[in-house]
């Protein structure tokens, strides 16, 4: 878990409740859009930390199987006390509610619960065949059928899984609801119930596999609803928001009230998991490299073994759907292979297509066509060597940037003043020493704590000159981090130059600098897209050699920074 983040306030008798504050201001718009409602945020906010208690990985699992009994049994219960009243729409409504469920929730069951909810799910749409029409009964068999593949996957245990859960990957995260009406029923009328049905959760921090759980609570520390996301062959992007379902806790029968109204929420609960770190520290960049290499090679034994094993009972349909997975996989992952993953995964599109052509669709098989053209152009730009995967995350933290300067920067008013720098800065953030200085025009900013960077090739000609420490050729460092500006702690820095091979003079840069005040007053020293060549001094990218010569040193540290 990485903490309980609390709503700013909930006692409905007054307006201070995060849901009066909403509802009593004068947001116009807010109060116009009501009746439709069909998209509405709330944000709340999360606290650092954590809980290293071990038993909640068997509490979690303890829960989870019987939060996903209660509801088998209430959807089972639900439909045995009103099946007779079902008409055709009923039928469907109550499919999609229970499917809604399952997928929201199936990639956390172990394999005897996700067994009990598929056969449950086949065994209903056997016996009430007549009660959908055809597109709807092979939509839905369509479904089954991509759980019967998936259902191998799934871990015998659920402790299993919670075994990868990670306690301390964030520092903090930022939520948002998402707010629809539920559709209530008592006799013949109707009525609504605005409840929160989404945890939208964002973060700052990049991190795999992608695994989310959020739970909501009231004011009693009762847990309401419960939601997850986790697909664990993909990853989190820092900054983007990922909406996960939230299912009522306890479940609710369609049209009956369900506890997570949106004045019931108080607390939130994440926690991140599916985490674990195979590689030792020094290995990890290897050991990530490797892992991602023997993926792409599960996933194309995957793919081909499905195909062979299955293609007699591909229909025209199948072979469409079949490819589109295969795309989908290419067009997520390819960035990330080698020349030799990357050729493999192309030429068995390409042959996939020949071999089957009559088997698509006129248009089907030009979108494919098009998409392989796409690869072809892609091809060239991945790495020729075998033994180093392509991806950029496996090449940017290999080595340092060091050295210095000076550069002339415009004035608004006419004229320049000069910045001088020296730095020694590393492509992991997590290695030391790292030391950045800057002086302008009587400023001054000492950097304290490296709290990002990163280290790319540009794909210009300029290249730095041959290092006698093997690795990647990379010639720009993106960083940012705390320190002091003029003295005092807080400020925040974000920088980019480059080594653009030598001499440095009028050829080195910096791309951009910005200090950002203890006061939060922005410094735009040197604006994005109007870099400045050092018309004296050298910057030069290094990869690391088998021991650093410099011991990790910092003067006169600032205290722990939490951003």
């Amino acid at each position: 878990m990485i903490g309980t983040g609390y709503l700013s306030g909930n006692d409905n008798d007054d307006n201070k409740g995060w849901f009066n504050k909403f509802w009593n201001s004068d947001n116009n718009w807010f109060k116009k859009s009501w009746d439709d409602f069909d998209f509405k945020k709330f944000t709340g906010f999360m606290n650092s930390g954590g809980d290293d208690d071990d038993d909640d990985d068997k509490d979690d699992c303890d829960d989870r199987k019987k939060d996903h009994k209660d509801h088998y049994d209430g959807y089972k219960k639900y439909y045995d006390d009103n099946k007779n009243h079902f008409d055709k729409g009923d039928h469907k409504k109550y499919l999609d509610d229970y499917k809604k469920y399952f997928d929201n929730n199936r990639q956390g069951f172990d394999k005897t619960d996700f067994k009990q909810y598929m056969d449950y799910y086949k065994k209903y749409l056997e016996d009430n065949k007549k009660s959908f029409d055809k597109d709807d009964y092979d939509k839905y068999d369509k479904e089954y059928k991509k759980y019967t593949d998936e259902y191998p996957s799934h871990d015998d245990d659920c402790n299993d899984m919670d075994d990868n859960d990670d306690k301390t990957m964030i520092d903090h995260a930022i939520i948002n609801f998402d707010i629809i009406q539920r559709k209530l029923k008592d006799g013949d009328q109707i009525y609504f119930q605005n409840i929160v049905d989404k945890c939208i959760f964002e973060t700052e921090d990049s991190f795999a596999p992608l695994c989310v759980k959020c739970k909501f609570l009231n004011s009693q520390n009762i847990v309401i609803a419960k939601g997850k996301v986790i697909k664990l062959d993909k990853s989190y992007t820092g900054g983007t928001e990922l909406p996960i379902p939230m299912s009522p806790v306890p479940w609710a029968a369609p049209y009956t009230p369900v506890a997570n109204d949106v004045q019931n929420v108080d607390k939130v609960e994440l926690t991140i998991c599916g985490f674990k770190d195979k590689c030792p520290d020094d290995d990890h960049d290897k050991c990530k490299c490797d892992d991602r290499k023997k993926d792409h090679k599960k996933h194309y034994d995957d793919f081909d073994k499905y195909y062979k094993d299955n293609k007699n009972k591909f229909g025209k349909d199948g072979h469409s759907k079949y490819m589109d997975d295969y795309e989908k996989y290419m067009n997520d992952e390819g960035k990330y292979m080698d020349k030799s993953d990357y050729k493999m995964f192309m030429d068995y599109h390409e042959k996939y297509l020949k071999d089957n052509k009559n088997s698509f669709s006129s248009s089907d098989y030009k979108r494919s066509s098009d998409e392989h053209k796409k690869y072809s152009n892609d091809y060239p730009k991945h790495d020729d060597d075998d033994d180093d995967d392509n991806d950029n995350e496996c090449k940017e933290k290999s080595g340092f940037f060091v050295g210095g300067g000076k550069v002339y920067v415009p004035k608004s008013e006419g004229g320049t003043f000069g910045l001088t720098h020296g730095f020694e800065l590393h492509c992991d953030a997590t290695q030391g020493p790292n030391n950045l200085q800057i002086d302008w025009n009587g400023n001054k900013f000492h950097l304290e704590e490296l709290e990002s960077a990163k280290c790319i090739d540009d794909g210009t000609p300029n290249e730095p000159p041959p290092s006698p420490h093997p690795g990647p050729t990379l010639d720009i460092y993106k960083g940012e981090g705390f320190g002091r500006y003029n003295g005092e702690c807080g400020a925040y820095a974000k920088w980019e130059m480059d080594d653009n091979g030598e001499p440095g003079k009028n050829n080195d840069q910096i791309l951009s600098l910005q200090i950002t005040k203890k006061d939060g007053t922005v410094i735009q020293v040197i604006e994005d897209g109007h870099p400045l060549k050092l018309q004296s001094g050298n910057h030069q990218f290094v990869p690391h050699p088998s021991s650093h010569p410099n011991p990790p040193t910092q003067t006169n540290p600032c205290p722990q920074i939490t951003p």
